[in-house]
């Protein structure tokens, strides 16, 4: 029987399914999330980046606030997204993730979630 690496498990169960994801050439840390139907990034990290404005808005709804969209070129899985439109939102936790992954780019994958392993797949 495989020893299972306990720390894995209480990382993933702490933080989520987080991955490397590529905006605009910068490698940063998005968090998958199956319950967000877009894929969202904060304002700061957004204006770190340099990402234009798309000049329209959203409603967040949560908030209460109008919020930029932005448009980007992304990689993930070395799968390319160009001029994809993703959201400015405040992200709970800035440190561990840069992004929210929605599921705008994740039907493009296959995700499988092995929580008693601590691991995931998104291919």
């Amino acid at each position: 029987m495989e020893e299972i690496d306990l720390t894995k498990i209480d990382e993933l169960e702490k933080h989520g399914p987080i991955i490397e994801i590529e905006v605009n050439g910068t490698n940063l840390k998005g968090l998958i999330d199956t319950g967000a139907a877009v894929t969202c990034i904060s304002s700061e990290c957004a204006e770190k980046l340099g990402l234009t404005q798309t000049g329209t808005s959203w409603h967040d709804q949560r908030n209460g606030i109008e919020s930029p969209i932005y448009k980007c070129s992304i990689v993930l899985q070395q799968r390319r997204f160009e001029e994809h439109e993703i959201r400015a939102f405040p992200l709970a936790s800035p440190k561990n993730h840069q992004l929210i992954i929605g599921r705008d780019l994740l039907t493009a994958f296959t995700l499988t979630y092995i929580g008693h392993e601590g691991r995931f797949t998104l291919m």
